[in-house]
């Protein structure tokens, strides 16, 4: 293959003209079968495609015959990573790298394969060897970080976002990053501070302005360091910026944006966001709402209308706002409002907050489970939830092992009952081998379908033990005694310093001391609940 069909090749591909590329390919290859070159584009085009399967093969075949052949190497870890074989696109990096040592962009490659895998720990060396090739380049220091952060290495982490800004003071990723750092660690000062450094301001910005991607993830999380410190003023009118987060957006349904303005007379449409537990706590404000307005009504999760019809018997629940509530005589909302933007203009001082449940759960449905909780015998009736958190950080951080409950399971006197959702079959088998007391179980209650039911089942507990989840928030509002197991630097919406929550009046914290510490917090839990259990009236103390 000579430089003048290269150049074709080449032109061909940088045109985007894949399919023309490959049929040109095909056609010398019938000419010229041994054609080293020949297969090496063969599987460039077929990785363009889309085909990496056919994309192995090829570069697979130059590699097999001619080994120092060094980009045919990257293409093929290129292909295997594609296809998900990330094990085999890993060993053929390390060949390229093998040949290419100093080669940056192959050590992020082979870092990130790292990550895919879990083993951010064997990606530390990659980032290194990128940083060892190029140690003026901020990014590259802001990677490395990246990866000591999520080993929870903060010292490291620290060390390489201040190079990386010290190399480069607009890093905004790095700056983001850093303060999350200091966060975790508890220094909120330093958090704020760096915060406030990158964005040029000490003042709260409710004007969000999304283009600028990591700029408006300073402020989402300038934001939530405010409320957890309990600066609401500031807190709530920067948690706009939340809607830059496609997790938290809204639906407007071209409706007007209610800001804060009299209501009496009109109709607004309260549009939901975020998750279940969000929701349930911020529905706290619907009663506020309800006295200022005409008419509310309320866009839900499906599976919490029947509770809110309930608990709320003044708004009309949809979930959305076309599904007949909507009516022609009744006519559109006159405004909307996503649900997490109602406390910036009822929950701005301590004072605001309910001292007392707002959630009902259905009488007869509650009785069904007093009974079926008798049947267990004398004691206080204890459910459980030990997994949380919609995203990996959030999940690693927040939740527990079964194994980790032995110490309350295996309490006599007590009644564990289950209330984590999703599958835990396999997890419930295993503390019963280990010899735990048994976990009652109920097939037919299922959260993740029925959170009327489920909140019925929570109400007639007389106490629920959990790590940060929606089961929080429902036996939260529902005025249920709950006890919360939290890492050591919690979610936002349960402050610093505190073993209460404004949100709901029977939440009790238990924090941990120390980073991963859950032994700490159920050994003073275990402590607690032998007091109740000592009680008669089997009260929470």
């Amino acid at each position: 293959m000579g430089s003048k069909e290269k150049s074709h090749v080449n032109s061909l591909i940088q045109a985007g003209r894949f399919a023309d590329a490959l049929r040109l390919l095909t056609d010398w290859h019938r000419n010229d079968s041994n054609d080293v070159e020949i297969w090496h584009f063969l599987s460039l085009v077929h990785a363009f495609l889309g085909d990496f399967r056919k994309s192995a093969v090829w570069s697979g075949k130059v590699v097999e015959n001619y080994p120092r052949f060094a980009d045919a190497w990257m293409t093929l870890a290129k292909a295997l990573d594609g296809a998900g074989n990330f094990v085999e696109a890993l060993d053929a990096c390390q060949k390229y790298l093998e040949i290419r040592p100093a080669d940056i962009n192959a050590n992020l490659f082979a870092a990130g394969i790292c990550r895919k895998q879990g083993d951010t720990a064997s990606s530390l060396r990659f980032y290194h060897a990128a940083v060892r090739a190029r140690p003026d380049a901020a990014e590259l220091h802001y990677n490395l970080g990246t990866a000591y952060q999520e080993l929870a290495d903060f010292v490291g982490a620290e060390n390489c976002y201040l190079r990386a800004l010290g190399l480069k003071p607009d890093l905004l990723q790095a700056s983001n990053n850093l303060g999350l750092v200091y966060q975790a660690q508890r220094r909120f000062d330093e958090a704020l501070s760096c915060f406030n450094r990158a964005l040029g301001s000490d003042e709260p910005n409710p004007k969000i302005e999304p283009r600028d991607s990591a700029r408006a993830e300073i402020h989402r999380h300038r934001s939530l360091l405010w409320l957890m410190l309990g600066c609401f003023g500031k807190g709530w009118a920067e948690y706009e910026w939340r809607h830059t987060d496609p997790l938290a957006k809204a639906e407007n349904y071209n409706l007007p944006r209610w800001t804060g303005g009299a209501l009496e007379g009109k109709t607004i449409l309260v549009a939901r966001e975020q998750g279940v537990g969000d929701e349930i706590m911020f529905a706290s404000c619907i009663p506020d709402l309800v006295r200022t307005a005409g008419r509310v009504i309320v866009e839900c999760d499906a599976r919490l209308e029947p509770l809110y019809r309930r608990s709320f018997p003044d708004i009309a629940t949809c979930k959305s706002p076309l599904d007949g509530v909507c009516s022609a005589s009744e006519g559109m909302p006159d405004f909307y409002v996503p649900c997490g933007s109602l406390p910036r203009y009822f929950r701005t001082v301590v004072g605001d907050f309910p001292g007392r449940p707002y959630l009902y759960p259905d009488p007869g449905k509650v009785n069904l489970w007093r009974e079926r909780y008798q049947s267990l015998g004398a004691g206080p009736k204890v459910g459980i939830s030990w997994r949380g958190g919609a995203v990996p950080r959030a999940r690693k951080t927040r939740s527990t092992d079964l194994s980790d409950w032995m110490p309350i399971l295996q309490m006599p006197g007590v009644h564990v009952i289950n209330l984590q959702y999703g599958d835990c079959s396999a997890e419930l088998a295993q503390v019963s081998k280990e010899g735990a007391t048994r976990i009652a179980d109920w097939p037919d209650s299922d959260p993740l379908v029925d959170l009327d039911g489920f909140s019925a089942q929570i109400a007639a507990l007389d106490l629920v033990i959990s790590v940060d989840n929606a089961t929080v928030h429902l036996a939260g509002a529902l005025g249920v005694p709950t006890w919360v197991l939290q890492p050591f630097v919690p979610e936002w919406r349960w402050l610093v310093g505190r073993d209460d929550s404004y949100w709901y009046s029977g939440i009790r914290q238990f924090r941990q001391l120390s980073p991963g510490d859950w032994q700490g917090v159920f050994g003073r839990v275990c402590r607690e609940l032998s007091l109740m259990r000592g009680n008669k009236k089997g009260a929470t103390p």
